[in-house]
């Protein structure tokens, strides 16, 4: 049967709503209380207004996906932050504190700021995205592999983070790279396909592999 609910009133004490909870519901807003730590559930609803309070701790994969969301504020108290998923984001602002980062694909982000605090970027985080410049904090620790598939990113920055480039970029139309001091692999196929035209390899560098262009 269809979900025909179309408000909500939560009650006083709620701490998580589960994924898929109220996916497709009439639902335009919502105001998700004070307490909840764990956010998902309202993906397909058509949603143009959405309230997440601070305490909220991770908003999980799929938790607003293809909602008519324009703009979310996200606080400051979130560290794992992803369900987003083919909105209609043209912005958005990552809190520092956020250290687990995905769920973006398909939004017409055109740039994003990636706070420090963030070590890890999940498959597929921003695929799809026209973001055309990239800078990667120092406290990154991973980035999966499509994470920025089919984006247009023609210049890219490391500022630091780990000691090894792998196939990350590889076939993006990435034209500048600098890679900063510290690492000391570029793996195989780092920037294959790309169209790179200017590259700054560190002294720290002491092996390139295969394919790496």
């Amino acid at each position: 049967m269809d979900c025909l609910i179309t408000s909500i009133d939560f009650p006083a004490g709620l701490t998580s709503i589960g994924g898929g909870a109220f996916s497709d519901c009439p639902l335009t807003s919502v105001t998700i209380p004070d307490g909840v730590t764990y956010l998902g559930g309202f993906g397909g609803c058509p949603l143009t207004s959405v309230t997440l309070p601070e305490g909220l701790i991770s908003i999980r994969d799929g938790a607003f996906s293809d909602c008519p969301l324009t703009s979310v504020t996200i606080p400051d108290s979130v560290i794992y932050l992803s369900g987003f998923d083919r909105c209609p984001l043209t912005s958005v602002t990552i809190p520092d504190g956020v250290t687990h980062l995905r769920g973006f694909s398909g939004c017409p982000l055109t740039s994003i700021t990636i706070p420090e605090s963030v070590t890890y970027i999940d498959d597929y985080a921003f695929s799809g995205c026209p973001i055309t410049s990239l800078t990667i904090p120092v406290g990154i620790e991973e980035i999966k592999e499509n994470a920025f598939k089919d984006c247009p990113i023609s210049t890219l920055v490391f500022t630091g983070g780990g000691t090894e480039i792998d196939d990350t970029f590889k076939g993006l139309p990435i034209t500048s790279v600098v890679i900063p001091e510290g690492v000391t692999i570029i793996g195989i196929d780092a920037f294959n396909g790309c169209a790179l035209t200017s590259v700054t390899i560190p002294a720290s560098v002491t092996e390139i592999k295969g394919g790496c262009v």
